[in-house]
Parts: structure tokens; C-alpha cells; sequence
């Protein structure tokens, strides 16, 4: 199914202000490579990790529900446990950590 993209710094107000379409949307954290926001046309949203796996094969991984985890909470989430780094740090991708 295709989605809509788009790249922005994801906080709550933008979170919240994000509608359902008749497809799923992705809204990019510009922060954290990988990271980002699914947002299903039921209107279900759900905080995501995707990146490419070792074989090339690109991967989408629910981190959790948007509002039990929030945007920062995803981010504290990614740093802790599989030590990723905004964009421009250093620190390893995704991928890699997982």
C-alpha cells in the first residue's frame, strides 16, 4: 500500500495535528534517522523505526502507540536501547544496532 511522506520535527502538536487519509502517511522525524510516525487511514498512530537490514531489505518496526510513547519518549527509547544518534552524531544506525 503506498503512503505519504513527509520530513518534520516531530513534537506532540504536530503529532496531534496529523489527520488519517484514505492511506497510510509517515511523517519523518528530521532528528533521528528512521524514526518516524505511521498514521493508518482507521486512524490509528504508532511511533516507527525503518531502516534496511543487512540483505538490502527495507524494514518497519513499531516502537509503540503514539500517546502511551510519545515523540521524545521514542527518541529516549532508540538512544537507550539500541544507541542511536541524532543525525550528525555519532553513534551507530539502526539497522546495525538491531
Amino acid at each position: 500500500m503506498p503512503d505519504i511522506s513527509r520530513r518534520v520535527h516531530l513534537t506532540k502538536r504536530m503529532v496531534d495535528a496529523t489527520e488519517p487519509t484514505d492511506v497510510d502517511v509517515l511523517v519523518r522525524d528530521d532528528d533521528v534517522r528512521g524514526v518516524g510516525l505511521r498514521v493508518k487511514p482507521n486512524g490509528t498512530t504508532s511511533h516507527v523505526l525503518q531502516d534496511r537490514s543487512a540483505t538490502g531489505r527495507s524494514r518497519r518496526v513499531t516502537i509503540g502507540p503514539h500517546g502511551v510513547l510519545t515523540a521524545e519518549g521514542a527518541r529516549a527509547t532508540l538512544y537507550a536501547d539500541l544507541k542511536v544518534r541524532p543525525s550528525g552524531s555519532a553513534g551507530r544506525r539502526p539497522a546495525c544496532a538491531a
